[in-house]
Parts: structure tokens; C-alpha cells; sequence
């Protein structure tokens, strides 16, 4: 059920990728219209952004940058006072976002899974439903907080890059790009997970990759 809700989701964003890179009449740096589309695919799986919403499309531009900022932190001492700030307003931003589920559900009990659209509603709906009429605390709040950033952090970036790596081996090596396509072009053009688990050697190029 989860796969079926978030695959139009996974689709839309490979496709406006694609679009940009095939559209381009000059050099683009691939790596960033990749980061871009895997941020905005997973803020709206997460958070359920909208790509037609002003606010919501100011808020991943915003987001996006300060992930940046604090990834750059990690590996670069210099800018630790940047990152932390840049920490900082995410931090703030999720517990804003969090705090306003669990009051919703809390207002409304009858709320069960499958009325959850995002990654945010399954998280706070669990958290809700195990402390049931019990005081949520700082602590539960925190470990929903944290776990949607490391969720958010880890999945778009090492992603990028390695889709990245993946596209420039594949034009140093034309027999295993043609294969792969192959591969597509023999699948249904309806994207499952039934499908996914019959892409053999296009998986197989993105885990040597």
C-alpha cells in the first residue's frame, strides 16, 4: 500500500529530471538537478509538500540549502558554525511540523493508517497510538524529530551522488547502457513493485556502481 502511494511520487521527479537533462542545450551540472529532484521527491514523501504550493516550494528551497550547508559540516571544520546553525532552522522547521500532528491526531482518534498519505503522518499516528492517553513527551517528540531528519539527510544526498557515478560509467560504457535499456523497454510501462524485482541488470549496475 505504502509502494503504491509513493511511487506516482518517485515517477513525477525521475521524469522532471529527465526532462531537464534532456532538454539542456549547454552543460548542466548533473549531480545538482539530481539532488534537487531526490530532495523534492522525499520532502513531499515525508512531509507531504506540495510542488504546486508557493510556501511549500520556498520551504525545500530553504530546507535543501540548509541541508547543504550542514552536510558541508561534517567534512569541513571551518564552516561548523554555519552547519550548526543551518541544524538549527531544520530542527525547528520538523518540530513545527510534528507538533501540529500529534495535535491533530490527538484531537482525532478514529485516524487509522490507512488514512496516512506521508512518512510524517505514519510516525506521529504510531507515536500517538502506543502512548494512547498518556503525556507525549520531549523525549518521544525528539526521537520522531531526529529520525525524520537522518531520513531526510541520508536519503537524497548519497543517493545523488551515486545515480550520478551511475550515468557517467554507463556513457563510458555504451553495451551496458543498451543492455539496460533493454531491460526497460521490455518491462511494462506501468512501474510497480513487481516490476522493480524483474529490473535484474539494472540493479545489478546500480549496486556495482
Amino acid at each position: 500500500r505504502a509502494m503504491d502511494g509513493y511511487t506516482p511520487v518517485l515517477i513525477e521527479e525521475a521524469r522532471r529530471c529527465w526532462s531537464i537533462l534532456s532538454a539542456a542545450t549547454e552543460p548542466v551540472e548533473v549531480s545538482n538537478v539530481i539532488q534537487t529532484g531526490l530532495f523534492r521527491m522525499m520532502a513531499r514523501l515525508l512531509y507531504g509538500m506540495s510542488v504546486d504550493d508557493s510556501q511549500d516550494i520556498e520551504d525545500m528551497s530553504m530546507l535543501q540549502k540548509a541541508f547543504a550547508t550542514q552536510i558541508e559540516g561534517i567534512f569541513n571544520p571551518s564552516v561548523f558554525k554555519e552547519a550548526k546553525a543551518a541544524s538549527n532552522v531544520i530542527m525547528k522547521w520538523i518540530s513545527e511540523k510534528v507538533a501540529t500532528k500529534i495535535a491533530q491526531y490527538q484531537a482525532d482518534s478514529s485516524t487509522d493508517e490507512s488514512a496516512c498519505k506521508t512518512i510524517l503522518d505514519n510516525a506521529v499516528l504510531a507515536l500517538v497510538k502506543q502512548r494512547k492517553d498518556e503525556r507525549i513527551d520531549e523525549d518521544d517528540k525528539l526521537a520522531v524529530i531526529c529520525n525524520l531528519n537522518v531520513l531526510l539527510e541520508a536519503s537524497y544526498h548519497t543517493t545523488a551522488q551515486t545515480i550520478t557515478s551511475m550515468l557517467y560509467m554507463l556513457s563510458q560504457h555504451p553495451e551496458e547502457l543498451q543492455k539496460m535499456r533493454e531491460e526497460l523497454h521490455s518491462l511494462p510501462a506501468t512501474f510497480s513493485l513487481e516490476v522493480s524485482n524483474r529490473m535484474i541488470f539494472t540493479h545489478g549496475v546500480m549496486k556495482e556502481t
